[in-house]
């Protein structure tokens, strides 16, 4: 359960700065990426709950993706919101799914 419920959270989480990107500066790309990885996410979050063995590999991999992404942005304009803080909550969150997902048995 413990995996399945962090890729959940950050799946919600990442939708939500989505849309607050669109909300805050008018950015359509930034609502369509966020919604996009956001439901990429879930989908693999509910994957690893019902014991689908490909939900862990994708949740990993979108997650690498998104902290590249959000790191880069940082390094590239030091804004903390949204980059700064989206790579820290992604780099949290990769060391929870893989940590958390270390025992196949308690997804």
């Amino acid at each position: 359960m413990l995996p399945s419920l962090i890729i959940l959270i950050y799946a919600g989480v990442v939708a939500i700065v989505g849309i607050s990107g669109f909300v805050l500066k008018g950015s359509v790309i930034s609502m369509v990426a966020g919604l996009a990885s956001g439901a990429i996410l879930a989908w693999a979050g509910r994957a690893v709950a019902q014991r689908q063995a490909w939900g862990f590999p994708v949740a990993v991999v979108v997650t690498l993706l998104l902290l590249a992404r959000f790191a880069s942005g940082y390094n590239r304009s030091h804004e903390m919101w949204p980059n700064g803080l989206m790579a820290i909550v992604s780099a949290l969150a990769l060391v929870a799914i893989v940590i958390s997902g270390r025992n196949r048995n308690a997804v």
